[in-house]
């Protein structure tokens, strides 16, 4: 047996033990084995890049919720109860699926919640000032599934929206006047290995198990600024926020080993066994621009909208969802 190790920091490091008689016969070299291996590991996991990688994942789990708890178009005079789902990315290209890969390609998150509005004037006068209060709040948490990673979301959230400048229209058309938005937000979007992992290097496959871990966390004051035009049953709207993320982070831990086969006449020899270890840690910035807007159709109670959102760093994200307003 030969071993190979490639160490690359404290935290990083690839081990290679293989079998010589076999390596032969299937015609691998060192060089050629560590190369490759490399590459697939990469490609996989994103280890060249990983601090890069985790920083990106936190921005994506920060914007991934943006809006979702909050109607911005439709006036609520009573309550209203909803539910959307959405995701968000970091790499400057919206993706609402985060690529074919188990690990995704960028950064990026995905959510899902219901939510419920209430009007705190419900019981008041039409005229009242406590009808320009309306409060929301939100919650989800669920699992998804990526291949061999799974993932898991969960968000919860709670808002106060003032209509500052009020509405102005009729039935055909209005104008939704100036909303002040505020509140707080969390998400979390968490992957880990369910299963053995695959990983085809080049000729031959190593079938990764043991730990890989990769948690993102998001604590967020929103101040958000919006207006909204409705034409007789179709409403646009746009808005400006500015975030401060009081907690902005991710963490991927990599541990793990297994063995290495390779295809000789048609027979799966075992080329030796791999252990990986990485571990990094990402931070997105505390204070973070953003701008959004949305489309929303009105079947009588029942609002239909999508909705995007871009920040200044590059990170964006939509949704889509139901509401009954009332």
């Amino acid at each position: 047996m030969f071993l190979l190790l490639c160490s690359f920091a404290a935290a990083q490091e690839t081990q290679l033990t293989l079998d010589p008689q076999v390596a032969d016969a299937a015609g691998i070299d060192e060089s050629t084995l560590q190369s490759s291996f490399g590459d697939a590991l990469d490609g996989a996991f994103h280890t060249q890049a990983l601090d890069g990688f985790t920083g990106e994942m936190a921005s994506a789990n920060l914007l991934s919720t943006r809006g979702m708890g909050v109607d911005y178009a439709s006036a609520m005079q009573r309550f209203a109860l909803g539910g959307s789902l959405g995701s968000a990315t970091s790499s400057g290209k919206f993706s609402f699926g985060g690529g074919d890969s188990p690990v995704p390609e960028s950064g990026f998150a995905f959510q899902m919640m219901v939510m419920a509005g209430l009007n705190l004037g419900v019981l008041a006068q039409d005229d009242s000032p406590a009808r320009r209060f309306r409060v929301y709040g939100n919650a989800m948490k669920a699992g998804t599934r990526r291949g061999a990673i799974s993932g898991e979301f969960f968000n919860w959230g709670a808002h106060l929206q003032i209509n500052m400048i009020k509405r102005r229209g009729d039935k055909a058309a209005e104008w939704g006047g100036i909303d002040l938005t505020s509140g707080y937000e969390s998400s979390s979007y968490t992957l880990t290995l369910a299963e053995t992992y695959p990983l085809d290097f080049g000729g031959g496959i190593w079938d990764a198990t043991g730990t890989y871990s990769l948690a993102a966390n998001g604590r967020t004051i929103p101040v958000e600024l919006s207006t909204s035009l409705r034409i007789v049953m179709v409403s646009v709207y746009v808005g400006g926020a500015f975030d401060t993320n009081l907690v902005a982070a991710a963490d991927n831990t990599i541990r793990l080993d297994g063995p290495m086969t390779v295809d000789i006449g048609g027979r799966d020899e075992t080329l030796g066994t791999a252990n990986v270890s990485y571990g990094a840690s990402g931070t997105s910035a505390m204070f973070t621009p953003r701008a959004f807007g949305g489309a929303q159709i009105d079947i009588t109670l029942v609002k239909v909208y999508g909705q995007l959102a871009t920040t200044f760093d590059g990170s964006i994200g939509g949704h889509f969802g139901v509401r009954l307003v009332l």
